[in-house]
């Protein structure tokens, strides 16, 4: 039982504001006996403040989130109530439960932009004065999303490579896949696909036969793509080692790789040549196609 001292202090802990748990804690008496004590001396009961006030600022707030259409859960999570008391001042401004107005019209490129920039869809709404919601309903529309984006953008990125390869082979004639790596370009099913609308390719998987090493090792996997045949089939004289293989055998290595025939017979046909030069003549030729 407490004294009239404590009872007294217990009416000017509670008067000051301070918790019941603190106030059973101090006087060592059980939370329930606080409010027993209350009652019975005719402690005046204090008034429960909000934690969180509405004032005139949070009621313009709350007006102009709703007329631009916010949802009532996203206008309590920017006052910092809950969706009960704004529905409920929602109702004493005269505000309706639906929302006033429909999503506006926005600005689709600035839109876009900040999608690509990788800002979320709350972040989107407050640079843009609308609703998540809205975004939402805006992506949907115009059929915008992350991965659309990234799909886009890898697209574009495809098409500035194959004006840099086409770019290449005019240059030379024709490329290989192992001067693109160097340049960080890898060659893709998608990317060929996008080349051989206008280029030429053929992949050189095999460099030699049971009997016969036609090419250099080094070649062996090596894709090219050429418009200048004539260019192309130098370069690959250059790299046989095997210069009197039977034709039957080239023709052969030039089945298994997939090699166009129109590369394959004017090979075989620059060997024709070189095979007929006198042996003086032959060994300057290599020689000048080693330099």
């Amino acid at each position: 039982m407490l004294s009239p001292d404590d009872i007294k202090a217990l009416a000017e802990l509670y008067n000051s504001g301070v918790k019941i748990s603190e106030i059973s804690r101090r006087l060592k008496i059980n939370p329930k006996q606080v409010y027993v004590y209350i009652k019975v001396h005719g402690i005046k009961p204090r008034k429960r403040s909000s934690k969180a006030k509405i004032g005139e600022r949070e009621l313009k707030i709350i007006r102009e989130m709703r007329m631009k259409g916010h949802k009532i859960r996203e206008i309590a999570e920017k006052i910092g109530v809950s969706p009960r008391t704004i529905s409920t001042y929602l109702k004493a401004m005269g505000l309706t439960s639906k929302r006033i107005n429909k999503c506006g019209e926005i600005d689709k490129e600035m839109f876009i932009r900040l999608i690509k920039e990788g800002f979320r869809d709350i972040d989107i709404a407050e640079k843009m004065h609308t609703s998540i919601s809205c975004i939402a309903k805006y992506k949907k529309i115009l059929g915008i999303s992350k991965r659309v984006i990234r799909r886009e953008e890898k697209k574009n990125l495809m098409k500035k490579t194959v004006e840099e390869i086409k770019r290449m082979i005019e240059e030379k004639g024709f490329v290989t896949s192992r001067e693109l790596r160097t340049r960080k370009i890898l060659l893709t099913k998608p990317l060929l696909n996008m080349l051989t609308e206008e280029i030429k390719w053929f992949k050189l998987k095999y460099t030699s036969t049971n009997k016969f090493t036609i090419f250099l090792p080094r070649l062996g996997g090596v894709i090219f793509l050429y418009k200048d045949v004539e260019k192309l089939t130098s370069y690959l004289l250059e790299n046989m080692i095997d210069k009197n293989a039977p034709t039957k055998v080239v023709r052969y290595l030039g089945k298994i790789n997939k090699i166009p025939s129109e590369v394959v017979e004017t090979l075989i046909n620059r060997l024709g040549q070189i095979r007929m030069t006198p042996p003086r003549l032959l060994k300057d030729e290599v020689s000048n196609l080693w330099v």
